[in-house]
């Protein structure tokens, strides 16, 4: 964690690597005809974005020249800058943090992994040759530090420095999700297989008891409460899943017409997660410590005039639970705004939520399709005994086919 009294002026200073090679007052003037570029626009001005705009047009990435990757993770800034080449996000990183120090924005070098990779890694499913991560940095702006990702030109304004893990909305390689694990004015000199060696013994060394999966298990195990149990889940499951040719799937919905259900077994070695596998996890856990627990499924087809089919065009799963209060609750573990844990009453009420929140979803669907020939007249929420291991989306809306639609009464109104 970042603190605002003693690390600000400590990344206004130069790494090793990452030491001023530009002049200031020039940088300075010409990042004023960059905001005022912006500012004709209508695009962000904010100094960051500025520095975004002079790095990149000063810069371009090449990771094909063999004598240039060679020496990835051993140049300087300036050597970057001279060179106009990037090899990758540290070279960028380095070029950003120089200039922003420079002009007077306490910057680090924020080094991390794929979540989905380390794992992999730590339970001897990917080999030690290569890392996978990103490189960020670290931006102190109106008295608070915000995430920066100078190679796509991203700001995070509503970052939080304490976090263990970064979710960013934009994909970086097949990522969202990274495990942030060194943080500084740069990283030393060495050549790719030194930094390759090194960081992967940091991750061994940071990551090996909360992603080894058999002290997962053990976790999984000495869970107590449905609070813990979604702070477990929160923890260690990354959106994706395998489809019937047993490829992977992170991160993306595409391709999830052919998702496979994981088993429990699976979902705590591979620690991805659909809703599917979010609520199949969280009844295994509630029916083994004994709470009153039911399973949800909702579903929306969306009917196109135009060539009169029906396709299932919105699919959830969720778990109600009776809690020790013997009200019911509703467990949600998506990663939208509604992940929690919410109270609802009794079973009536709880019944009541779930048919509403359905109704509201085809509403906004509505809404967004406005002006194309669909319409969203097929709905349901129907209660699902289990999701089968194996279970394929064909088999779960079979399955839905074939169980009462408990919206049926509200339908006929």
């Amino acid at each position: 964690m970042l603190n605002t009294t003693t690390d600000v002026n400590k990344y206004l200073k130069s790494g090793t690597l990452t030491a001023p090679f530009l002049d200031t007052d020039s940088l300075k003037v010409r990042l004023k005809v960059i905001e005022k570029s912006l500012k004709k626009k209508k695009q962000d001005c904010d100094e960051i974005s500025c520095l975004f705009q002079f790095l990149h047009s000063k810069l371009e990435f090449e990771n094909e020249n063999k004598t240039l990757m060679q020496k990835k993770f051993s140049r300087s800034a300036e050597e970057i800058f001279e060179s106009k080449k990037m090899t990758g996000c540290t070279d960028c990183a380095y070029v950003f943090a120089t200039l922003a120090r420079q002009v007077g924005i306490p910057t680090t070098i924020l080094q991390t992994s794929q979540k989905e990779w380390v794992n992999k890694f730590i339970n001897g499913l990917e080999g030690n040759e290569m890392h996978y991560g990103h490189t960020f940095c670290e931006c102190f702006v109106d008295g608070k530090w915000v995430l920066v990702d100078p190679t796509n030109q991203k700001i995070d304004w509503k970052y939080e420095s304490e976090n263990k893990v970064i979710k960013t909305e934009h994909k970086i390689g097949d990522s969202h999700t990274f495990l942030p694990y060194f943080r500084g004015l740069n990283l030393k000199e060495m050549s790719m297989k030194e930094f390759v060696e090194e960081e992967n013994s940091f991750v061994t060394s940071l990551f090996e008891k909360q992603y080894n999966t058999e002290e997962v298990k053990k976790r999984f195990d000495e869970v107590k409460t449905p609070e813990e149990l979604k702070k477990f889940m929160d923890d260690i499951l990354t959106y994706g899943f395998f489809d019937e040719d047993g490829v992977e799937h992170l991160e993306t919905m595409k391709g999830v017409e052919k998702h496979v259900v994981s088993t429990v077994e699976q979902i705590l070695e591979y620690k991805y997660e659909t809703c599917a596998e979010a609520a199949k996890l969280a009844k295994h856990w509630f029916t083994k410590n004994g709470y009153d627990c039911e399973l949800y499924f909702e579903r929306i087809k969306k009917h196109d005039l135009d060539t009169n089919e029906y396709k299932n065009h919105s699919t959830h799963f969720y778990i109600l639970f009776k809690n020790k209060d013997d009200l019911w609750w509703r467990f949600e573990q998506s990663d939208g705004s509604e992940s929690g844990i919410f109270k609802l009453g009794t079973h009536t009420e709880a019944i009541k939520h779930i048919i509403k929140d359905v109704e509201e979803t085809r509403k906004n669907q509505i809404e967004f399709n406005k002006g194309k020939n669909v319409e969203f007249n097929t709905y349901g929420v129907y209660k699902i005994d289990d999701i089968e291991d194996g279970a394929t989306y064909r088999s779960i809306n079979k399955k839905a086919d074939a169980a009462k639609n408990i919206m049926e009464k509200e339908l006929e109104k």
